[in-house]
């Protein structure tokens, strides 16, 4: 068996990927997905495809090279850890799921507990003794590691690769808690660490909130140039140096956009800032469509000047990097304790007060007076039109006075219901 082309993303996902070699925290050289020249199988994919070229500083890597890399890294070495160990065939979620750890941990994890209840048959064991299994570095727990652990025992147990073909959050545990950031940690410290040393020149990969191997690299590189003890770990010293870096300016250079200028930022970035804006409190950015229109940007303005950052209206990385750290806004207290009648000119109440007059004529019509008032769980107002047309269908045989009245309560009742939804939507700020 080999490694899925699922399987295969899932790794990387978690790995992340350094086109250039660096030294990594015990000085092994490093490039891609955390390759090294003490595997022999590395050794023989860069002489058959990089042929004549030194590994060693300056050497350089593709993302489809790495990609290439991995999966003869798994045909030849990893994978074949796990064939050798099994000596059977399993599905091919259980193969992923066990050969994810073994890259990272090596194939020595095979000689523990969680590899034997696979080895038995017992899936669900192997589950929930691997994640307790190698989520420590120099006895601290990483919320990194914890993360990937649950991951990989869902995907042993239930197929299901997290990040790939579905999310499933994980509590994560502070990653600032010791006052040390490594790699494998995620969380918000992180991203503003992310942050800063892209402002710096140091770091090129994604905005996110992961302390993968390219942080890990910058972070060294930062060290090196700062005579720090290059460790790879943000600690106290590295982070104040950064600090002081960011603070006489002398090193720092502007975040990269995350598209050259002459080139349009995809849909897809554009959707991911409508969704954190969402998130973070910003309902009039409107639909989370990756139009980058008016609404985007004015709601993109509204949290720049929230927190304190240049009002610019654009999507870039720091901006990314700072919706994903960023707390959620804060409501006022005007709109906390808003009511109906305060958003009487809101299109969303209109529509429900319009509804309920119109439920009010008919009822009126039919000689049934009095109001039919309840309370319930109504998310908009299609499921009240869909319900209404489903009582009108029930009542029809009845009587057409009778239909008519039922048709103008419940035209009331959900009017009223959505009215309700929307200013409690106001009054948490999910609602412009």
């Amino acid at each position: 068996m080999n490694l899925s082309t699922k399987g295969a993303a899932f790794v990387r996902l978690h790995e992340g990927f350094v086109a250039s070699y660096y030294l990594d925290p015990v000085a092994v050289g490093t490039i891609g997905v955390g390759f090294t020249w003490s595997s022999q199988a590395f050794r023989d994919w860069w002489a058959k495809n990089k042929p004549g070229k030194t590994f060693g500083p300056g050497s350089t890597m593709t993302r489809a090279e790495a990609d290439d890399a991995l999966l003869f890294l798994f045909t030849e070495e990893y994978g074949k850890a796990v064939n050798d160990f099994l000596k059977k065939e399993v599905p091919q979620h259980v193969f992923d799921g066990t050969a994810s750890p073994v890259y990272n941990l090596g194939p020595g994890s095979l000689k523990w507990k969680w590899a034997a209840a696979v080895k038995s048959g017992d899936f669900a064991a192997a589950a929930r003794l691997l994640e307790k299994t190698g989520t420590t570095a120099k006895g601290k727990k990483l919320a990194g590691l914890v993360r990937r652990r649950k991951e990989e025992a869902m995907v042993i147990e239930m197929g299901i690769y997290t990040g790939v073909d579905r999310v499933v959050e994980v509590a994560k545990p502070d990653a600032m808690a010791d006052g040390i950031l490594m790699r494998g940690e995620q969380g918000p410290a992180v991203a503003a660490l992310i942050r800063d040393l892209h402002a710096l020149g140091f770091y090129k990969g994604a905005m996110d909130d992961l302390f993968g191997y390219g942080t890990e690299a910058a972070v060294l590189d930062f060290q090196r140039k700062h005579g720090l003890k290059a460790d790879g770990y943000a600690g106290p010293k590295t982070l104040a140096a950064i600090r002081d870096a960011l603070g006489d300016g002398s090193n720092t250079k502007p975040p990269l956009n995350l598209a050259p200028a002459d080139m349009p930022i995809s849909t897809d970035t554009i959707r991911s800032v409508q969704q954190l804006l969402r998130d973070r409190g910003y309902p009039e950015v409107g639909n989370v469509d990756g139009f980058m229109g008016n609404r985007t940007r004015n709601a993109i303005l509204a949290f720049q000047a929230d927190n304190d950052l240049k009002l610019t209206g654009e999507i870039t990385d720091a901006l990314l990097a700072d919706l994903i750290k960023a707390p959620q806004r804060e409501v006022a207290a005007s709109r906390a304790t808003a009511t109906e009648k305060d958003l009487k000119t809101s299109p969303s109440v209109q529509m429900g007060d319009t509804l309920k007059k119109v439920g009010g004529a008919v009822i009126a019509i039919s000689g049934v007076g009095g109001v039919l008032e309840g309370s319930g769980d109504v998310s908009d107002m299609i499921t009240g039109i869909n319900k209404v047309k489903a009582l009108w269908e029930a009542v029809a045989s009845v009587s057409p006075w009778l239909l008519g009245a039922a048709a103008g309560g419940a035209a009331i009742y959900f009017g009223s219901r959505f009215i309700r939804e929307q200013v409690q939507a106001y009054r948490e700020g999910r609602h412009v």
